[in-house]
């Protein structure tokens, strides 16, 4: 009906699984997409139970992809006026899926299931979370010789670095857990200030694990106004993240908070689609809007 009233119209459907398939009816929320998107099971300990995020982020990966469906279509129509319409399918769970791109090489190539590994890191040693002397915590990363060498000279330890136990990534990565405890020591007598000016004075590559008060006070956030005051008829303004990413030349800036649901409809329809009283009308009989 719509595509009658105007062909080129793209159509966005997002659903759990997608248009067609077996379980193409069923329902789903943000902890179905991270579950059956292989999320969930290669998040959490090497010994608990597989865990969820804190934030249902299944639900903004979807976004973004259909986000990004969207304005691959619209450019196509930009590029060739009389270009048709399209229906872009998006399934929430592959979209969370297509993140983890690395499995189903993994699994068709060496049979691996990749499973959980808490904090640590595969690729990469020494790596992991650790705990400073005032109860703050860090992460700390670095594949390459050059940065484990800078971590090593932050905590103090070159004799780390000309250790052949320790020469080459893939040598750190199988004694990954004696390089953890390692830095874990050293973090456990040095409170966070005096732990992240070692690094920063070193080039390590070791960061603060912020909670959103953290965030909020951090000089590089305020300098850039990651966290803006936006417009919001409820509440006056309200704290929001900034635009990502910032285009120089022609940059975005957020002018309210989000509406009420439908609130736009009438300016879409008549203005964007140019519907009239009566085709408004029909459809809405007919529950098509």
């Amino acid at each position: 009906m719509l595509w009658s009233i105007q062909p080129r119209l793209v159509i966005l459907r997002a659903t759990a699984f997608g248009q067609d398939g077996p379980y193409r009816e069923r329902p789903g929320f943000a902890r179905i997409f991270e579950a059956m998107g292989g999320l969930t099971y290669i998040t959490g300990e090497s010994d608990g139970e597989p865990t969820h995020p804190g934030y249902p982020i299944g639900d903004s990966i979807g976004g973004l992809f259909g986000a990004v469906g969207v304005l691959a279509a619209l450019w196509k129509r930009a590029r060739d006026p009389d270009a048709p319409g399209e229906e872009i399918d998006l399934s929430l769970t592959e979209a969370t899926f297509r993140l983890l791109d690395v499995l189903a090489i993994e699994h068709d190539q060496l049979g691996t299931v990749r499973s959980r590994i808490g904090n640590s890191n595969g690729y990469s040693a020494p790596a992991a979370v650790f705990c400073t002397s005032d109860d703050h915590w860090v992460t700390l990363a670095g594949s390459t010789n050059a940065l484990f060498a800078a971590n090593c000279r932050a905590i103090e330890r070159p004799d780390l670095i000309t250790d052949p136990r320790f020469a080459s990534n893939d040598r750190r990565v199988r004694h990954a857990a004696e390089l953890n405890d390692i830095f874990a020591g050293w973090c456990a007598t040095h409170p966070l200030e005096e732990v992240l000016a070692r690094f920063n004075a070193a080039q390590g590559t070791l960061a603060p694990i912020y909670s959103i008060d953290q965030i909020a006070d951090d000089p590089q956030v305020k300098a850039r106004e990651v966290i803006t005051r936006v417009a919001d008829k409820d509440f006056g303004t309200v704290a929001m993240t900034n635009v990502v990413p910032r285009f120089t030349n022609d940059p975005a800036r957020l002018r309210h908070a989000a509406g009420d649901v439908g609130e736009d409809n009438d300016e879409v329809f008549r203005n964007w689609l140019g519907l009239s009283d009566q085709e408004i009308e029909r459809l809405t009989a007919r529950k098509v809007i």
